[in-house]
């Protein structure tokens, strides 16, 4: 198969580096980190607290289809909670932020947190998924 159609929306033979497209929610801004809706396929959510996000929203066109990167390469995502420098548990906070965990935590998503920064009263970490 060298290719699927979900809507919309065709995949196969995209980089998830770069970005896969889903059909975006209303309420997602770009640079939001975002979680799959579990009734409408291939849409991006922002989700509820603690939900296991899938990538960031890089681009949001005018039909609401937009492009997710995934965690694969380094990715500087908002931070709502406590830093964890090194290995953790990403998990998407609901609001568009993340929040870190232990690593190993039921429910999150192994990364490797490399750095954070803090700009006008904003946290950004930098990571990477293991």
């Amino acid at each position: 198969m060298n290719s699927i159609r979900i809507g919309n929306v065709v995949h196969g033979g995209q980089d998830p580096s770069n970005g896969i497209t889903f059909i975006i929610d209303n309420t997602v801004v770009v640079g939001d980190v975002v979680t799959s809706d579990t009734t409408v396929p291939n849409k991006a959510i922002r989700g509820a607290d603690g939900a296991l996000p899938i990538g960031l929203v890089t681009n949001i066109d005018a039909d609401q289809l937009g492009r997710v990167q995934s965690f694969e390469e380094v990715t500087v995502i908002k931070l709502t909670g406590s830093v964890i420098l090194g290995p953790a548990g990403l998990q998407g906070k609901g609001d568009g932020s993340g929040k870190l965990v232990a690593a190993g935590t039921a429910g999150s998503l192994l990364v490797n947190v490399v750095g954070s920064q803090t700009l006008n009263a904003v946290v950004y970490v930098a990571l990477n998924r293991l």
